[in-house]
């Protein structure tokens, strides 16, 4: 149970990440908080990757 909620967590994770670092990449890469969303969108993904490897090695 506890695991699948991991999973669920990182499947929401990546794609809240994906959609920030699209508009960051994309249509708002001229405005002044492109910076802010890349940075934002990195930190989702680490935090992604950091809990798929709490998964794994659980």
């Amino acid at each position: 149970m506890f695991t699948a909620a991991l999973w669920i967590l990182v499947a929401l994770l990546l794609l809240s990440a994906s959609g920030i670092l699209y508009a960051a990449f994309g249509p708002l890469k001229q405005t002044s908080s492109a910076t802010t969303l890349r940075v934002v969108g990195i930190i989702q993904l680490l935090m992604a990757l950091g809990t798929v490897l709490i998964v794994l090695l659980r």
